[in-house]
């Protein structure tokens, strides 16, 4: 919270319910954030909220891979 004015989008690598009231309040001051968390780990409440904003770490597979490099 002490660098919040240092940006204007965050991601957030947590499904914790506990985690609501701060995303509450930093989009509430017109922060972007995106939520990656395990869907069937992730709390609900922090899905609702994130809506198309949520992604499962399983999404991360079709944007990133391990190339071994000789």
């Amino acid at each position: 919270m002490k660098e919040k004015d240092n940006f204007d989008r965050a991601i957030v690598l947590s499904g914790d319910g506990d985690f609501l009231p701060v995303l509450k309040h930093l989009t509430a001051n017109s922060k972007t954030i995106v939520i990656l968390g395990r869907g069937k780990r992730t709390a609900k409440e922090i899905k609702q909220f994130a809506g198309s904003n949520f992604r499962d770490f399983e999404y991360l597979e079709t944007k990133i891979s391990y190339t071994e490099y000789k």
